[in-house]
């Protein structure tokens, strides 16, 4: 039996009509928006239909698939949890010895509470395609979302979810055919699986654990030059709004880098990071503190990161401090200002009186 041109009614997008059909996928139309879910599971949870052949024929479909898509999903969730799961071996070493290689390229340091992994952490002298400072840009995540808190410490809300998914479609990480939060979305993971991943070691996306883990997984082949004592500016901006209001909601020293069987990963230095309650964050504008060079102005481009001089990630850092004085984070902010101010040879009275012309100006326009 043919499926076509049947109406059917999504969870989330409402009534629709089917366009195509095969054994893998269904093409629906919704409004002016065609959406592609997978075939049959989708009709198990997210789409219903009135048809009763039709619902015959997808009922015999599911209970022909269903045990071997179940057998498929478990044992490929069984193989991601292990392979996350491996404990990085434990590497000892004396105090002696620490003391000893602390001129050296490379040493080993206890991060992330009492764990102990091995952390790449590189002198300070700059080799050509270094790194020094850069932003990251992230989509926004509402997971642990509370009171005036950022967020970023678990999965995004059904509707923070479907507009990553769905409305941002330059958003590489969540429009992946592998992004476990889209198959949800589109019924190709069920509530109770989707749940158990969820909960599990997995590495889903750097925003879940942002400011939980504090950890960055990145793409080495891109970002080979990061060192420690890099200074890295955590970015986004809420749905539905412009690039323009794209605002600093964290920051921090970077400890170094860590591997995590084959992933890799920025991490931070415990002393000096910081993040911002989201009534903070929205006062930061990024693009006021960027140096733009050409025509086109508050552009980011495809790349997900952008490399920032010194005095543009003082000038953040600065704004940081003002806004941090009379907190309980006021010494926070200050260290990790006149820490980076100092390991990059800044005068900070000089700064100091530049960002404050730089404001000025801006306000007159």
């Amino acid at each position: 039996m043919c499926l076509v041109d049947k109406k059917v009614n999504h969870k989330v997008f409402g009534e629709g009509i089917i366009k195509s059909c095969d054994e893998k996928y269904l093409h629906v139309i919704f409004g002016q928006e065609e959406k592609i879910f997978s075939y049959p599971s989708v009709f198990e949870k997210f789409l219903t239909i009135e048809d009763k052949e039709a619902k015959e024929k997808i009922k015999a479909d599911i209970e022909a698939l269903h045990e071997k898509a179940q057998m498929l999903l478990e044992a490929k969730k069984k193989k991601e949890i292990q392979y996350v799961s491996q404990p990085i071996e434990p590497q000892k070493t004396s105090t002696k010895l620490l003391e000893a290689t602390k001129t050296s390229t490379q040493e080993n340091v206890v991060v992330e509470n009492t764990e102990t992994k091995t952390v790449s952490k590189q002198t300070k002298s700059r080799s050509k395609g270094s790194i020094k400072n850069l932003a990251i840009k992230f989509n926004y995540c509402d997971g642990g979302q509370f009171d005036d808190n950022m967020g970023y410490c678990g999965i995004c809300s059904p509707s923070q979810m479907d507009y990553n998914v769905n409305k941002q479609r330059n958003n590489k990480i969540c429009n992946s055919p592998e992004c476990v939060c889209k198959k949800f979305l589109f019924g190709e993971i069920q509530e109770e699986d989707f749940k158990k991943i969820v909960d599990s070691n997995m590495f889903i996306c750097n925003e879940k654990d942002l400011l939980k883990n504090w950890r960055i997984k990145i793409d080495s082949s891109k970002l080979a030059g990061i060192l420690q004592d890099s200074l890295v500016i955590l970015t986004t901006k809420f749905k539905s709004t412009d690039e323009k209001d794209r605002f600093v909601f964290a920051v921090f020293m970077t400890a170094g880098t860590l591997k995590d069987g084959e992933s890799e990963f920025i991490v931070a230095d415990e002393k000096y990071r910081i993040e911002l309650k989201k009534s903070e964050a929205v006062k930061i504008k990024f693009w006021n503190h960027h140096t733009q060079t050409g025509k086109t102005k508050n552009n980011w481009g495809t790349t997900s990161f952008k490399p920032l001089t010194p005095e543009d990630s003082a000038s953040i850092l600065k704004e940081i401090l003002d806004i941090k004085i009379g907190t309980d984070e006021e010494n926070i902010a200050r260290d990790l200002y006149e820490h980076f101010s100092e390991i990059n040879d800044l005068d900070l009275n000089l700064m100091e009186r530049d960002i404050e012309e730089q404001s000025q100006q801006m306000e007159l326009f």
